[in-house]
């Protein structure tokens, strides 16, 4: 899984990058916040159940069959740990034996959108590595409970 993620990284980041225009735009304009956050399931057949729990203004970027970005808009640092919890949740509530790595990232931490995608996938790459699964790692590597 680690060796698939890396290996895959620039073409993630570009995905990702291509999406963000508009928060991008909102954030520096508006100061409106937004955040990123990653759902890993084990298999495809886990992802629809990850991002069914996400909120109708979200944005789901599909990166792989079972890797998949969410764009959560207007948000504060808190509350897109709250958010990313709350997929989570809505994941765990379905399947409750399976893997789940999930990060987050707020755009009030970051100058740039290279930065900020670049931490998320730095996140992700961490927590495969140290198996924190069932944990919502975020930029300071403390995985939240859930």
């Amino acid at each position: 899984m680690l060796n698939k993620v890396k290996n895959s990284r620039q073409q993630y980041h570009e995905k990702i990058i291509s999406n963000l225009q508009d928060y991008s735009y909102r954030n520096k304009r508006y100061s409106i916040e937004f955040a990123l956050a990653f759902g890993l399931c084990d298999d495809s057949n886990d992802f629809y159940d990850f991002v069914n729990s996400k909120r109708k203004t979200d944005k789901v970027i599909a990166l792989e069959d079972n890797l998949c970005c969410v764009i959560i808009d207007c948000v504060s640092k808190e509350d897109a740990i709250k958010a990313t919890s709350n997929l989570v949740h809505g994941f765990k509530s379905k399947k409750s034996k399976e893997t789940l790595y999930s990060g987050v990232v707020s755009s009030i931490d970051y100058e740039n959108d290279a930065n900020i995608v670049a931490s998320l996938l730095d996140i992700l790459e961490y927590s495969i590595s140290n198996d924190m699964k069932g944990l919502i790692t975020d930029k300071d590597y403390m995985g939240h409970s859930v």
